[in-house]
């Protein structure tokens, strides 16, 4: 049954919650008509946002969990919620200081906030993202969830937490060919990879010490994963391993970048040759929280730009991406 329900205050120019939990960043969350809704560290959730705050409430199950999950509990919901919506970070700040740069004259929407996801899920989320789009990415998500414990059934729908590393690693061999049937196609073979060399590192623990290390240094590391490329790792380390400073570079975002740099002009597509010259324009323009101005005109242009809905766009752009390394399939964005 759901808990009570309490309400975060926050404005809408603090959070715009429609926005954030549709725009790219996050795969599980699904709008009902009871709010939007998913699983979150080891939770059930359910928001709605008003004038005055977003409401929510937690679902209680007393089905048993595993240690992984076990210990998400131990947070308290609502600190939980704070947590990974960012509220300590002033949004109306960031904005304040944006205000005067060019890129922010125009119709920019209001609350758009960088999530704090766990870093295990941000990184199998993003390299299923590889030559993707939102709907067939949450697809592929919600398949993977089901690797994970089911946490309750709410109006005939199973929520699942996301699967620790030990759950995907118990599925062993058969997790590769299990996820190609399921029509992951190559990235079956990446996501499968990921998890061996997790494991071999030392698993999620290794993975959330990244948090403490450099943006270049944990950057590096995530590119020896196959199937993290230069965008995959910037979206790990600006949602997950708390570096603001990362900019994801998408065909949207090239395209931002181009209007302005003389030296993009006159090209067409990104490649591994310009994409760090956009991330250093970008955090010599908005400096230490560039990822977070990244993330405004991105969701932005990308509202803009859309024909029927945010979900139709298709975010990686990788048909517009020019490999220029070995690997086959080695994403950009």
């Amino acid at each position: 049954m759901w808990t009570s329900a309490r309400t975060l205050t926050v404005s809408r120019s603090e959070l715009n919650l429609d926005v954030v939990l549709r725009c790219g960043q996050s795969f599980r969350w699904k709008l009902t008509d009871n709010g939007w809704m998913s699983t979150l560290r080891g939770r059930v959730y359910r928001l709605r946002q008003h004038d005055d705050g977003v409401e929510f409430a937690v679902w209680e199950d007393k089905r048993p969990t595993n240690g992984s999950h076990r210990a998400m509990l131990q947070r308290n919901p609502e600190e939980a919620l704070k947590d990974y919506l960012q509220l300590d970070v002033s949004l109306v700040k960031l904005y304040s200081e944006w205000s005067d740069d060019p890129l922010f004259k125009d119709d920019i929407l209001p609350g758009v906030r960088i999530l704090r996801q766990e870093p295990l899920e941000c990184l199998m989320s993003f390299i299923l993202s590889s030559c993707n789009n939102i709907p067939r990415i949450s697809q592929m998500v919600d398949e993977l969830c089901t690797y994970g414990p089911q946490l309750a059934v709410i109006d005939g729908t199973a929520y699942h937490d996301f699967p620790s590393l030990e759950d995907l690693s118990k599925v062993g061999a058969k997790l590769e060919p299990r996820l190609r049937e399921a029509g992951f196609g190559y990235r079956a073979a990446y996501i499968a990879k990921a998890v061996y060399v997790l494991k071999e590192r030392g698993g999620e623990k290794w993975l959330r010490r990244l948090r403490e290390e450099s943006y270049e240094t944990a950057r590096k590391e995530l590119m020896m994963l196959a199937g993290v490329g230069y965008k995959v790792a910037d979206c790990v380390c600006l949602m997950a391993l708390d570096k603001p400073a990362a900019v994801p570079v998408d065909t949207h975002v090239f395209k931002i970048a181009r209007q302005h740099m003389t030296s993009l002009q006159r090209l067409q597509k990104c490649s591994t040759t310009v994409y760090p010259h956009i991330a250093e324009w970008f955090l010599k323009r908005f400096g230490p929280w560039s990822g977070w101005a990244q993330g405004v005109l991105f969701a932005t242009r990308v509202r803009q730009t859309a024909s029927d809905s945010l979900e139709e766009q298709q975010i990686n752009g990788c048909t517009n991406i020019k490999k220029t390394t070995k690997r086959k399939h080695q994403e950009l964005q």
